[in-house]
Order: structure tokens, then sequence, then C-alpha cells
């Protein structure tokens, strides 16, 4: 704000004095040359504002750009983390649908829980399955159908579904 008031004070300071110089100028051909300098001073007085802008536009410019790039790292990280738990979700529901059709349940009789490594957002790896049911009599046939689901890669664990679960 300071230099708005700089710029503002020099301006008035040139129009002053122009108007000074062209009140006190001789008539004739001296005074055309006398006005030509006086638009000269002001216009320059105009342009000052832009010309110091425009000696710190690539200083201003290059902090613009690095805050830009801060804020995308952000919006990139949060972005991979929403779509890593959109994907467990997804996962977790298909995988009671394969269950609940390939073992006779009903799709309320099972809930399931994946849990992700999400150390690298870029590269999430599934860990642990755990599957709560309301019968675990085929617990053993389930456990080896999800391990060859996921190639033997997850820890797998089945529980009895309890009655506030």
């Amino acid at each position: 704000m300071s230099s708005f008031y700089e710029f503002i004070k020099s301006f008035c300071i040139i129009a002053i004095s122009s108007g000074l110089a062209m009140a006190l100028s001789p008539e004739g051909n001296m005074k055309k040359y006398i006005k030509y300098l006086v638009s000269l001073c002001v216009v320059c007085a105009l342009l000052s504002p832009f010309l110091s802008f425009a000696q710190k536009a690539p200083k201003l410019l290059t902090n613009f750009e690095m805050e830009i790039k801060d804020v995308s790292a952000d919006v990139k990280d949060e972005a991979q983390t929403n779509v890593a738990l959109i994907a467990k979700q997804n996962i977790e529901n298909e995988l009671s649908s394969l269950l609940s059709a390939n073992f006779g349940f009903k799709e309320d009789d099972i809930y399931i829980v994946l849990t992700i490594d999400s150390v690298d957002v870029s590269a999430v790896k599934i860990t642990d399955v755990t599957v709560f049911l309301c019968d675990v009599a085929k617990k053993e046939e389930i456990s080896e159908y999800i391990s060859e689901l996921f190639l033997n890669t997850v820890n797998i664990h089945i529980m009895k579904k309890g009655v506030g679960t």
C-alpha cells in the first residue's frame, strides 16, 4: 500500500510541476517543445508502477509457481488416498458378493474388513482380510477360496459374526 501512496505522491508532484512549466512557458515554438517534455514526464510517471512490477514479476511468479506445486502435491496425495479408500470399499463389497454367491450366504450374514498398507499411496497393498460370518462351518473352504483370490499374499481371518455386529 505504501508503494501506491508513493506513486500518487510522485504523480501529483509531476502534475503540479508540469502545470507550472506550462503556465510559465513563453508562447511560440518553445511552448510546443515544453508541452512535449511535460507529456513525456506524465507518461513516464504513469508507466512507473508497471515498470517496477515488470522488474519484480519474475521473483513473484517463481514464488507463485512454488505455491502452486505445493498445493498440487497435496491435492494429488489426497486424491490418491481417496482412490485407495474407495477401491478398498469396492473390494470389500465385491468379496462379500462373491462369498454369498459361492457359499450360499445372505449378504447380511457376511461382513468383510480389508486391511491395507498405504505407506506408499501409489502402490497400496492389501495385507489382511477379516471375514465375519454368522456360520463358520465352511471356514476352511472360505479361507482357501480367499487365499486363491489373492494369490496367497494376504493373511485371512475368519470369525463368527456377533449378535450386535
